[in-house]
């Protein structure tokens, strides 16, 4: 179990023709590697990707604006969207007789960008607003807990909602009049109460499915929100003896279908329990080495 290391990585601008390399059933596939952060805060996930030997056409579409690119890696038996983002600063370099191609990744970098004005009269809720901000967005896809989706049908805004400017700080500010956090997954919307999963079933993380290395206890600080609409900006290691949510950092072989905010069951001799994944690192090279996730979790209670 767990030899066969696979990728495939889709790239093109939407709407137009792009392209799919893959190592699937090849023999010497396109040398890649790859170099991933994700966290469950509201700044954009960020990585590089580094491939080797691509023709002119490959090269032309990566350059492209608006390009975005899906990266697919893992093991045989479990292959999944590590990563989807769009391309930014392309640039190529000589070794040997190698020309490689390095990307930098941004994870719902639009978004981030995107200026526009809303306008709703009346008694607007933070639902109905959500919905007119991911509309203007071009959010096609939101993942809401329960919890959260009960916050935001009683965020209020009695007066009516007028708003023009980046609409990355609308969502902000209503995610934090509801209490609420948000971050952006492989292009969906994540909104979610503090410290809660976005699922309800935990994967199972033990050695026989990919723990690497033993749990490592650390101590992980979280910057809360604030009522003026700044937003908790993201997770930190701190000294085991600092303030901070108590959490474990744990190394296992690649598996797309864990992300940020899912539940973990970690089984191993030092540590058994219900974990929150909180960030992720996501590291791999198709030529050397084990393709691996070294992740952040923390403890909470089902």
């Amino acid at each position: 179990m767990n030899f066969n290391r696979q990728y495939t990585i889709l790239a093109g601008v939407p709407g137009h023709m792009g392209f799919e390399l893959s190592s699937v059933g090849k023999a010497r596939p396109l040398h890649i590697n790859f170099d991933l952060e994700k966290s469950d805060n509201s700044t954009s996930n960020t990585g590089k990707l580094q491939i080797s030997n691509l023709n002119n056409e490959h090269k032309a579409i990566l350059s492209e604006e608006g390009c975005i690119v899906e990266i697919r890696a893992g093991y045989s038996d479990t292959l999944g969207s590590i990563f989807l983002g769009g391309v930014m600063n392309p640039s190529e370099t000589l070794q040997n007789a190698d020309r490689t191609l390095e990307l930098e990744l941004f994870d719902g970098q639009s978004y981030n960008d995107t200026v526009g004005s809303i306008s709703m009269n009346g008694i607007v809720t933070g639902t109905s607003l959500l919905s007119e901000l991911q509309s203007k967005m071009g959010i096609e896809s939101a993942i809401l807990t329960e919890k959260a989706s009960s916050m935001l049908q009683t965020a209020k805004y009695s007066n009516g909602y007028c708003y023009v400017g980046k609409l990355k700080t609308a969502l902000q500010s209503l995610t934090s009049k509801a209490d609420l956090n948000y971050s952006i997954q492989n292009g969906v919307l994540q909104i979610f109460a503090a410290g809660e999963a976005i699922t309800t079933q935990a994967y199972v993380i033990s050695v026989d499915t990919g723990l690497i290395s033993i749990p490592k206890k650390i101590t992980i600080s979280q910057t809360s929100t604030s009522k003026s609409g700044s937003m908790k900006d993201g997770v930190s290691i701190t000294a085991e003896t600092g303030n901070g949510i108590p959490g474990y950092e744990i190394e296992y072989l690649i598996n797309g279908a864990i992300g940020i905010n899912d539940l973990v069951k970690i089984e191993s001799r030092e540590v058994n329990g219900i974990f929150r994944i909180c960030k992720q690192h996501y590291s791999g090279d198709n030529y050397s080495g084990d393709w691996k996730c070294t992740a952040q979790v923390v403890e909470v209670s089902i």
